[in-house]
This record gives C-alpha cells, sequence and structure tokens, in this order.
C-alpha cells in the first residue's frame, strides 16, 4: 500500500478555561505544592517566587504532570498587574525563550512563561489540554494583566500560539517565530496584532510573506521581520522589535501605561536608522520597509508624518512596483519549486536527489547573487523538513523501503541534523539490526540529540533499556 505524508494542520481548536483571573543567571525550582486540588488551591504570593531569574519548572497545581518554565521580572512591584506572553517551544523547550529574552522581559515589565510540555507530534486534543492548563495555572497565581494577554511560540509552537490567538478573545497579540498561517482559512479577529519573525534561509519565509499580505488585506496591525538565518528562534534586537510593537499597540490602546524613558530611546533609534536608509544607496523596497516601520510603530506616539510622505513617494515610483512585483513572482516560483520537490521526493532515485543536492549546495556557496544563495538555502531546509515529514509517516505506517529511501535523503540533505540519525536507529530497532540502531543512535547523540523523555518512551527502544551499550550511550545525552 502506497503511504501518505501527514503534514501537520495548521489549525488548533483549542477551548481555553477562562480565569479568574548579560550575565547568566542560574535557574530556580519553584518550591509549590502538587498535592493541593484545583477547586481548593488558593494562589500563592508572587514574592514567594525569585525574580530576574528563570524558574526551569513550576508544576501545575491542578495536573502535576505538567508545568512551565517562568521568568518574573525584577521590576515587580506589589499590587500591580504585568503583561504575560505565553511561549510555546516546537520541542518543549521552556528555559529556552526565557533565557533568550529574559532582558526584553526586564526592559518592557512583562511576565514569560514557556509550556514545559507542549511540542510538535502532538495531536490537537493533547496540546488543547496543555495549553487550558497552562493558561489557567499562570492566570491564576500571578499578577497578570488580564487585558495584555500575548502569545508567542517557534516553528510548531508558533501555529500553537496563532491557533491560541484566534480562539481565544483574550489574546491582544501574537509573535510567531518562523512559521505563519492562512488569515483566510483562519480568520484573526483585527484588534490582534501579529509580528512574524523568519530567517532570510528559512523554509517557511515565503508562508510569513503570504501571512502578512492576508493580513494587510484584512486590517490587522502587523509586521514581518527578518533575520539572517535559518529555520530558529530569532536574534535578540529583533525579538525586542517584536515586543515593542505589542507594547506600542497596548499604549496606543490605553491598555499599557506609557513610559517616556523607553519610547524616546527607541523612536531615536529608529529615527536614526529610517535617515541612513532614506539617503543610502538601500533598493526601493527596504527604503519603503523603514517608513512604514516609523508609520506602523510611532502612529500617534511621535511625528511621522515625513515618513508617510517618503512612502507614499516611494510607493508610486517604477522601481518601488517593479521590485515588489519580482518579489511576488519570486516567492509564487519558490513555492511552486517545493512543490515539485514534493511531488518527486519518492519518484527520484538517490542517485537524481544527489546530483540536485550538491547542486544547490555548489550554487548556494559560489554565487555572488545574496539573494540566490538564500533561496538555494532555503530550497535545502525545505527537502530537510519533506525528508522528516515522510521517513516519520513512512515509520508509522510501516512502510520500511519508503522510509529507508526518505532517511537517506534526510542524511544527504541536513547531514548536521541529529534527526535523520534518530529516526535511522528506530528504523534499524524495526529491522531487527540492534548493532545499527546503537550505532545510529550514538552518531544521533553526537549531532547534539538531547531529548531523554523521547528516547526513553520511544517504542522501538524499549527492549534496550536493561542493555548495557544503550544506557551508557544515553548517559551521554544532556537534559533539556
Amino acid at each position: 500500500m502506497r503511504y501518505r505524508v501527514l503534514f501537520p494542520s495548521f489549525i488548533w481548536f483549542l477551548t481555553l478555561v477562562s480565569c479568574g483571573q548579560p550575565a547568566q543567571k542560574a535557574e530556580a525550582v519553584a518550591p509549590v505544592s502538587a498535592q493541593t486540588s484545583e477547586k481548593t488551591v488558593s494562589a500563592p504570593a508572587p514574592d514567594t517566587l525569585p525574580r530576574g531569574v528563570v524558574i526551569k519548572q513550576v508544576t501545575c497545581l491542578a495536573d502535576p504532570s505538567t508545568g512551565y518554565a517562568l521568568y518574573l521580572p525584577q521590576t515587580m512591584k506589589p499590587g500591580k498587574k504585568y503583561p504575560v506572553v505565553f511561549f510555546f517551544d516546537s520541542q518543549a523547550r521552556g528555559t529556552m525563550p526565557l533565557e533568550k529574552y529574559k532582558d526584553i522581559a526586564e526592559r518592557y515589565s512583562f511576565i514569560m512563561a514557556c509550556s514545559n510540555n507542549s511540542k510538535n507530534r502532538m495531536d490537537a486534543v493533547t496540546v488543547g489540554a496543555i495549553t487550558t492548563g497552562f493558561f489557567k495555572d499562570v492566570l491564576q497565581r500571578f499578577p497578570v494583566d488580564p487585558k495584555n494577554i500575548f502569545t508567542g511560540g517557534f516553528s510548531g509552537g508558533a501555529r500553537v500560539a496563532i491557533g491560541v490567538a484566534i480562539q481565544d478573545p483574550r489574546v491582544k497579540g501574537v509573535i510567531a517565530n518562523s512559521a505563519g498561517f492562512d488569515p483566510r482559512q483562519e480568520p484573526m479577529r483585527k484588534e490582534v496584532c501579529f509580528v512574524g519573525l523568519v530567517g532570510t534561509e528559512d523554509f517557511n519565509l515565503a508562508e510569513l510573506k503570504n501571512t502578512q499580505r492576508e493580513l494587510n488585506t484584512n486590517g490587522n496591525t502587523n509586521d514581518l521581520l527578518l533575520f539572517n538565518g535559518k529555520h530558529d528562534w530569532a536574534p535578540l534586537n529583533d525579538m525586542d522589535k517584536a515586543f515593542l510593537l505589542l507594547w506600542l499597540e497596548g499604549i496606543r490602546a490605553k491598555r499599557i501605561e506609557k513610559n517616556d524613558s523607553i519610547l524616546n530611546a527607541s523612536y531615536k533609534t529608529d529615527q536614526k536608522e529610517a535617515e541612513k536608509i532614506l539617503h543610502g544607496k538601500e533598493n526601493a523596497i527596504v527604503q519603503a520597509s523603514a517608513c512604514q516601520l516609523m508609520d506602523l510603530y510611532y502612529t500617534d506616539l511621535k511625528p511621522v508624518d515625513t515618513y508617510r510622505e517618503a512612502m507614499k513617494k516611494i510607493a508610486g515610483g517604477a522601481a518601488y512596483k517593479q521590485a515588489t512585483a519580482r518579489e511576488e513572482e519570486d516567492g509564487k516560483n519558490e513555492q511552486a519549486q517545493q512543490d515539485v520537490y514534493a511531488r518527486e521526493f519518492r519518484e527520484k532515485d538517490i542517485a537524481w536527489w544527489t546530483q540536485e543536492v550538491q547542486r544547490l549546495n555548489k550554487e548556494a556557496q559560489v554565487t555572488k547573487d545574496k539573494d540566490k544563495s538564500t533561496y538555494d538555502r532555503r530550497l535545502l531546509a525545505y527537502l530537510s523538513l519533506v525528508a522528516f515529514m515522510n521517513a516519520n509517516a513512512a515509520l508509522n505506517q510501516q512502510a520500511l523501503s519508503e522510509a529507508a529511501h526518505a532517511l537517506t535523503l534526510y542524511k544527504l540533505v541536513d547531514p548536521t541534523n541529529s534527526e535523520w540519525a534518530y529516526l535511522s536507529a528506530c528504523l534499524a530497532m524495526r529491522q531487527q539490526d540492534q548493532t545499527t540502531a546503537l550505532a545510529n543512535l550514538d552518531e544521533a547523540v553526537k549531532l547534539g540529540f538531547n531529548d531523554l523523555d523521547r528516547i526513553r518512551v520511544q517504542p522501538e527502544f524499549q527492549p534496550l533499556l536493561n542493555d548495557n551499550q544503550f544506557n551508557e550511550l544515553i548517559a551521554k545525552i544532556k537534559p533539556l
């Protein structure tokens, strides 16, 4: 029987329960009880938890099997409520975004929390239950301003954050890192501010550009921030810009108290950059983007008329019209090429794919055209995703020869990714080849595989739980 690749749905049907409610710092574990009933628990005072440090695990009182990482800003004051960002990481790495962005939380006085349970490969019902408990626990126990609730996430976690923002009327903004959605199929309320972040080599770049176009049509306040990089959490400066827009929108809506010091400093920095671009040699699209940023971020808060007029002039010019048309056409062509690769994935043999991957790698390295180089790298990243999806689907459907083909291509296109080696170990166990399985698992660990929970519950590895070589190998893994 021919197997089918099961791509993840963009829609999460989540019913959320309404609530009444520079130097690295050491992680802390929250001293909370896991025995109290949901109905009888009283919210503990936030002063019992440390501020200014990433708390690795706060256990949900209603469900002790779930929890989240938490960051409470040092600037918190008794009796005051604060905005919150509920983060979701694709691999349930709760501390990842909090450690990375804690300085931003301090700057804007935001609480941050990230689920330690929600991750890729979970069904929507499970994710919905985790998210419901996550929201309810944070909102009941900490001084969150119910008028300033935001969601954010990376990759599959961004899709969860988007789904929550669509379903839950309390959410006022979403930060979608490396994944978008189709607003025509999943309408988002106009009052929700959307900020997308994506690397120039990310296979989801075209998707997020399409998301931005549709949100512009729908009238949603939104921005798309591009950074030099691949499919990963955004750099600090870019994420700071995402928080800034949510913060400024809150000020405009009179949900957040204005801080003139932060506002003036941000405006001065962005104004300086905009003037540099407008008086430099940047192309029309870059100049237009600089003007749009000033208008989008600072309307009703700072003078922006000059940039509106400059934007009208640029947008009316032939250079801008040609550049935007070319950019949209390039996006369509990239999507078409991705579709071709998806269709040909199982039709072409490894020899053909080896030649194609070598061509893409060579072009990406030798071309002097930066756009062409990043285009080729995005196609390689897309092939990595397709290989993973096909390998995973084939293994789930016991199509072992198809899984072997997909994993051979996965290794070819993305050799430093630990996932091809991990799935190859699963395949070898299905084929009753323990020696090869352990060798592939060892390679996965060398490449950075570190999901101990996953490896311990993986059905294929259950026969190895008492094997000395297996246990020596997983002892090398540094937990998430």
